[in-house]
């Protein structure tokens, strides 16, 4: 699965339609899914994002593809609303896990302003 950052700091997903994460993500189609992101920095460590994540469609559909396309520009993007997904995912939490271990909570706030 792909992400990238939209505007407010909110990641977006993107995964093709069919393969298990569209399919995790989708289990829902009318309710908001559960949904933790790792992502590992260049330092070794890992961010932790979690919180819960709701499949795009229009209006929203055409921004939030604009917004990731400015951070990640990807060929798959042409294919949203086809062979492709997108979801928005509201964050909850956020820590960040230093290489030998050391978790710290990150306001949710701070993270979407930095």
């Amino acid at each position: 699965m792909r992400h990238a950052l939209d505007r407010a700091g909110s990641p977006l997903l993107l995964a093709a339609v069919g393969d298990p994460v569209d399919k995790a993500l989708t289990s829902c189609d009318d309710y908001d899914v559960a949904t933790v992101l790792a992502i590992t920095a260049p330092d070794g460590g890992q961010l932790w994002i979690s919180g819960w994540s709701t499949r795009l469609r229009e209006p929203l559909l055409r921004g939030a593809v604009l917004d990731f396309a400015a951070h990640n520009p990807l060929p798959d993007l042409l294919d949203v609303g086809h062979g492709h997904t997108l979801h928005r995912m509201d964050v909850a939490e956020v820590r960040f896990e230093h290489p030998d271990g050391l978790m710290i909570e990150i306001d949710p706030d701070d993270y979407a302003a930095g």
